[in-house]
């Protein structure tokens, strides 16, 4: 039987299904928590993943899918990347070894890595997240209450809080990268992910890209910040309705989280701080 998701702040209230308008939830789907990833990728690979999931895309195009298993558990899936280019396996690695340096409960779990004898094709496994991405939802016309989004984007500056502790710089924070189950929020493809003190150049989606990226590298976890500003902001426009306007500190947080100057701009811990999530 399904279970709740580990809750990432103690004291805080269980994550309701989304609050989709008109009233229906968004993903009627089981919020079963990452399990721990002690399988090894020998017997990873012995497995069958008949259920298509999707095809993986990056700046130079679908270059892999996944698959899903749904008999075995823990339920497990697979991203399959056929390595037609040097960068391709280097980023596939360090998916996976990003992944396997981090623990926390909206953070996508690995089981691992294998790679076929003739370096054509990357096998990383990973926890079966089902669920509707923040772009699936977007695109699918469906509204999210204020009271969701609030929720959606603690659990997000959260998890970039963990990432500054840790470090890491996802540098691809974007709606297609977060999923939803229920209203509880993961975070997804770590292929461009760096440790901050190596980052530079401009990497992800051109829409959430902060500007330093391209004027003043290298760079550090600020940049992440600016790409959460984007997706609030873009989900701010996306909610809009003239007879439940939008709060304006919700407006003001997403305004804080784009300073062009990223010495200015909010970081994770003081977003999570302001007044606009407060009840949440």
């Amino acid at each position: 039987m399904a279970t709740t998701p580990p809750n990432p702040r103690p004291n805080r209230r269980p994550f309701p299904q989304l609050s989709i308008l008109p009233s229906k939830p968004a993903v009627s789907v089981s919020s079963t928590p990452p399990p721990q990833p002690f399988t090894a990728a020998s017997t990873l690979d012995s497995l069958q993943f008949p259920v298509f999931l999707g095809a993986v895309s990056f700046t130079q195009g679908a270059y892999g899918s996944v698959w899903g298993v749904e008999d075995n558990t823990p339920r497990i899936a697979v991203k399959v990347t056929k390595i037609a280019d040097p960068d391709w396996l280097q980023m596939a690695r360090n998916e996976y070894e990003t992944l396997r340096m981090l623990s926390h409960p909206n953070v996508l779990s690995v089981h691992g890595f294998s790679l076929t004898q003739d370096r054509s094709t990357a096998r990383l496994y990973m926890a079966y997240i089902q669920g509707k991405t923040l772009a699936e939802l977007i695109n699918q016309r469906k509204r999210l209450e204020e009271a969701d989004l609030k929720r959606i984007m603690r659990q997000l500056f959260e998890v970039l809080a963990y990432f500054a502790e840790k470090g890491v710089v996802h540098r691809d924070i974007n709606p297609r990268n977060l999923i939803l189950t229920g209203t509880f929020l993961t975070v997804i493809d770590f292929q461009t992910a760096c440790d901050q003190a190596k980052c530079e150049g401009p990497v992800g989606s051109p829409n959430y890209q902060a500007p330093e990226m391209w004027l003043a590298p290298p760079y550090n976890t600020q940049v992440d910040m600016w790409a959460a500003g984007c997706v609030l902001q873009r989900l701010v426009r996306h909610c809009y309705r003239e007879e439940a306007p939008f709060s304006p500190a919700g407006l003001a947080l997403a305004a804080l989280c784009m300073l062009p100057d990223p010495a200015q701009r909010l970081t994770a811990r003081q977003a999570l701080a302001h007044n606009w999530l407060d009840s949440v």
